[in-house]
């Protein structure tokens, strides 16, 4: 009786301990596939997350990184095919969804994209959900629907008051929606709060006011720039007149 109960203390050891040793093995090989991908490697990211996937098949990391790498590679149907594979295996990973919304987005498939980033941002614990809402906002804009990005940025600004992009592209797309109030407030925050005074945020300043009327301040704005950044893009367009 005790031989027997040691043995099958050892086998479940044993069992245990290689099913930690598979879950290593699958976490080290994404990692290495990770660090290839960020540099450009992605043959090699592509055939370490294969490692991966061959330690543990529901590593849903391995898969994520497989699908970039792919997608890096321009081999957009494999990529999509393991995009769908990952999230068979975890339909609700924020991670894949982030992912695979931007890949949609990126092939114009806004509204299937829109879904994918709505799932990545159910997690309450996810950690970024300002950089999902963001790119969820930039697909959008990317796209022509600036409604659609406008409602992004709002959100984003619900949870973050101060995130500068976000306030920077609500408020060109308030002016070019025709709500000058919103814009120029939006814009009023921004010009307090970026010292330096970056060019864009400048240019933005000068249209806001030509199209409020408001000549004494887009003329201030104008000098600005014009002193600043006199060899930039917005100051060509300034000194043409050329304000779309």
């Amino acid at each position: 009786m005790k031989n027997t109960l040691l043995l099958v203390a050892l086998c479940l050891g044993l069992s245990h301990f290689a099913l930690a040793n598979e879950d290593s093995r699958a976490s080290v090989r994404t990692r290495l596939a990770s660090e290839y991908y960020k540099v450009g490697q992605y043959p090699i990211a592509v055939d370490e997350a294969k490692k991966a996937i061959a330690a543990d098949a529901k590593y849903v990391l391995a898969y994520n990184v497989m699908a970039l790498s792919y997608w890096a590679l321009g081999d957009k149907t494999t990529a999509a095919d393991i995009f769908k594979q990952a999230l068979k295996i975890e339909p609700n990973n924020s991670d894949v969804n982030h992912n695979y919304a931007n890949f949609l987005c990126a092939n114009g498939q806004v509204q299937q994209a829109e879904t994918h980033f709505t799932t990545a941002l159910s997690d309450p614990l996810y950690p970024t959900p300002e950089n999902t809402m963001m790119a969820a906002a930039n697909c959008a804009l990317s796209n022509q629907d600036n409604a659609l990005a406008a409602q992004w940025y709002k959100k984003i600004l619900i949870q973050r008051p101060n995130y500068l992009q976000a306030k920077f592209q609500l408020s060109n797309l308030m002016l070019k929606s025709g709500d000058l109030p919103e814009a120029k407030r939006l814009f009023v925050d921004l010009y307090r709060s970026s010292k330096p005074t970056p060019v864009e945020l400048l240019w933005l300043g000068v249209r806001i006011e030509r199209a409020i009327g408001n000549k004494t301040a887009e003329q201030r704005y104008a000098k600005e720039l014009l002193s600043a950044f006199p060899d930039s893009v917005e100051a060509t367009k300034l000194q043409i007149g050329k304000y779309d």
